[in-house]
């Protein structure tokens, strides 16, 4: 059964879409989001669901470097031992933190050389990564 989340943040199976919904209620630090990379991974896991989509509009700025140092050498490869199928993750994003992204060429994050086939994407709107969602499930 998937995991009950606190209140700052959900995390959704739409079967109708067939992907897993994470929506921050506010920005969150640093282990809240390890958190919630958690939870993910054990819905992703129960619903057998490689399609994320991640709303980070709540979040207003970077976290520190070692947080994606952790995505990368600790939590990709256990995503791809429990999936054993490539990810693909959309994330939504607002205005103020796109613009931040785009002049320092920061859009992959360090995920460009991630450890486990990966596709992602990056939105300011919801719709279009829900579209954008439903491509790679057709891949």
């Amino acid at each position: 059964m998937p995991a009950i989340t606190p209140l700052s943040y959900s995390v959704d199976y739409e079967s109708c879409v067939n992907f897993v919904h994470a929506r921050p209620e506010r920005a969150l630090s640093a282990p809240e989001f390890t958190e919630l990379c958690e939870v993910l991974l054990q819905d992703a896991k129960y619903y057998h669901c490689p399609f994320w989509l991640l709303d980070g509009r709540a979040q207003t700025s970077q976290w520190p470097a070692g947080l994606y140092d952790w995505l990368l050498v600790e939590y990709l490869p256990r995503v791809w031992q429990v999936l054993s199928t490539p990810l693909s993750v959309a994330i939504v994003v607002g205005s103020a933190y796109w613009q931040h992204l785009k002049p320092c060429n920061c859009l992959h994050l360090g995920l460009l050389d991630a450890p486990i086939p990966l596709r992602r994407a990056w939105f300011e709107d919801e719709n279009a990564a829900r579209c954008w969602l439903g491509q790679q499930q057709r891949l």
